[in-house]
């Protein structure tokens, strides 16, 4: 059932490091054909957050559940602190990441902005940074580049890891 005046908002919080994914084939999520690689699963993971918020969208949005993904942007938390060293190294060290690191507070205003700005009210399946929906970026490879990328709207990949993601937690077909 609908209810028109109580719209519900999923926001997940994905990463620019979405920009740097294809996600596996069905049969390798969990990297069961070669060596599992750190960054290749985060970057991974992120495209799939994205996916899930784009397919929310899609499949409940007439129903009154919009989600949006986001990039909250590079913060100087510790959440590297488990990162390699000499990862972790390269990144502090790396100007164009010294130029763009926030605050937890400035990292945090998208997220925020998402789940409660009027703007996102009755609306969802966008990828959103710096308070504002995210442009087409215009260097695909850059990792920690700004805007969208050829693969941040991909309706049939974002079906084929919607229908895995049923299988591999039971569900075959949607309730």
């Amino acid at each position: 059932m609908h209810y028109p005046d109580l719209n519900s908002r999923v926001v997940i919080v994905a990463s620019s490091a979405h920009r740097a994914s294809t996600l596996p084939n069905s049969d390798n999520y969990n990297f069961e054909k070669g060596e599992y690689d750190h960054k290749t699963a985060y970057e991974n993971s992120k495209l799939a957050a994205v996916y899930s918020a784009n397919t929310i969208e899609r499949l409940y949005g007439a129903q009154g559940l919009h989600a949006t993904s986001l990039h909250p942007g590079a913060i100087n938390t510790n959440i590297s602190r488990n990162m390699p060293p000499e990862s972790l190294e390269g990144l502090l060290t790396n100007p164009y990441v010294l130029k763009i690191l926030k605050s937890s507070q400035q990292g945090a205003a998208t997220t925020v902005w998402a789940a409660v700005g009027k703007e996102w009210e009755a609306k969802g399946g966008k990828y959103l940074e710096d308070c504002k929906e995210a442009d087409r970026g215009q260097d695909d490879s850059q990792i920690f580049g700004a805007g969208w990328v050829k693969q941040t709207y991909n309706p049939e990949e974002e079906n084929r890891l919607w229908k895995d993601s049923l299988k591999i937690v039971g569900l075959e077909s949607e309730a």
